[in-house]
């Protein structure tokens, strides 16, 4: 009787372990996955949704968190098309220094645009390459008018300050707080893979995916 009494104690605490495993599991993993997808909502990336599969209070958990995403996404939209009318304009500056690359950054944009579409690049992604395509020269605002108009070959120093014009359209990018990150890509716009390019001589990976779009386009 005593055993029988062990195993069946023993049968039910395992029953009574294997059914609280099984309660947290179906209250965590949710939880787990709302966490996650709200860190990576934190990182930039507002295409995530979280799945709702329940009618609970978690349920409804997730679907306020995919209506907040969606709302933030619709503001973020209208935020970056006011930030892609400004960089119009200042590319528009640039060009009105330099007329024998008028519509140079609108091209550049819509290949870079084209190319990220094939690639299958995420949203927010996309909304920074176009904003640093269509940047990526800003740094000739500080290049001398003379250099940039000049109809004959470039000496080596005039050739020196010009490769100066990323590093100068990073620095201006820089002090716009939510441009900060395009700063970042277009210092990269002229390297090469091969690490011949200028102005760090960077190769490779250490070009950020953005910054290689744009070179290529």
């Amino acid at each position: 009787t005593r055993r029988h009494v062990v195993r069946t104690m023993v049968f039910g605490l395992m029953i009574g372990m294997a059914g609280t495993f099984a309660l947290a599991r179906f209250f965590v993993k949710p939880v787990d996955l709302l966490v996650a997808a709200t860190r990576e909502a934190a990182r930039g990336n507002l295409d995530i949704q979280v799945p709702v599969h329940r009618r609970d209070e978690i349920g409804a958990l997730a679907e306020s968190f995919n209506t907040m995403i969606a709302d933030l996404r619709v503001a973020t939209d209208g935020i970056q098309r006011v930030y892609l009318d400004m960089t119009i304009a200042l590319a528009a500056a640039i060009e009105a220094k330099d007329e024998y690359t008028r519509g140079h950054c609108q091209r550049v944009s819509a290949y870079a645009v084209e190319i990220g579409t094939r690639l299958a690049l995420p949203d927010h992604t996309m909304r920074d390459l176009e904003l640093a395509a269509i940047l990526h020269d800003i740094g000739k605002i500080g290049i001398d008018e003379a250099i940039l108009r000049k109809p004959t070959r470039l000496t080596f120093e005039e050739m020196q300050a010009m490769h100066e014009h990323p590093a100068i359209g990073e620095r201006i990018l820089r002090s716009v707080e939510p441009l900060q990150l395009v700063a970042s890509y277009i210092v990269y716009h002229h390297e090469h893979y091969d690490g011949r390019g200028y102005p760090h001589g960077a190769r490779g990976e250490e070009i950020p995916l953005i910054a290689r779009i744009i070179s290529v386009a």
